[in-house]
């Protein structure tokens, strides 16, 4: 049961991509949560992820 990580170099596009998908989820989820907030490695501009 082998998996592989990919790290691949920052892209500004994990910006827009992320707002692109939270636009679509949070009228969805808009009873049950206040915010969705984009964490982890792609949130970071320069960081690879």
């Amino acid at each position: 049961m082998g998996s592989n990580v990919i790290v691949v170099q920052y892209d500004p596009d994990w910006t827009r991509l992320f707002k692109t998908l939270r636009g679509f989820v949070l009228p969805t989820l808009s009873g049950l949560v206040v915010t969705i907030e984009h964490v982890g490695s792609t949130s970071v501009p320069g960081l690879a992820g």
